[in-house]
């Protein structure tokens, strides 16, 4: 899903925003509230709550071929898979998707898109990782 506020940023190709992953339980109402620009407009963040869990900073992001699913990915994925926190705990729920913002400062920052792949993460000490569609927020062709 893609919010109304990635069509906000008028990105150009060259650009490189500080784009953040936020891990949400089920009490997250964004999928409901599309029109939304900013993280302080949704109604519950939901945040998952695990203790040892950041966001993710996607400074090392890069984009592959899955050969197996025929589609390209968004590694969020520092080579330790442990994008959110090294030693990473249960939380009071499990992760039911991951929110791409832009980071401006915690609350301004400007919502890109959800996603559900990778639901049900509920780390139990160990390193934290995701891999997810590139979907529709890269467009990748060959001439």
């Amino acid at each position: 899903m893609i919010f109304a506020g990635y069509w906000t940023l008028g990105l150009k190709v060259g650009d490189t925003p500080d784009l953040r992953v936020i891990a949400v339980t089920s009490d997250f109402t964004g999928e409901s509230e599309k029109d939304a620009v900013l993280l302080s407009e949704l109604t519950a963040l939901a945040e998952f709550d695990g203790v040892g869990y950041t966001p993710y900073d996607c400074a090392g992001v890069s984009i592959t071929y899955d050969s197996g699913s025929h589609e390209m990915r968004i590694d969020f994925d520092s080579g330790n898979g442990d994008e959110f926190g090294t030693t990473v705990f249960a939380g009071t729920d499990p992760v039911y998707g991951f929110l791409v913002v832009v980071y401006v400062d915690g609350i301004d920052d400007v919502l890109v898109g959800f996603t559900t792949d990778g639901a049900g993460a509920n780390s139990s000490g160990e390193a934290m990782g995701l891999s997810i569609p590139a979907g529709g927020w890269i467009f990748s062709g060959e001439a």
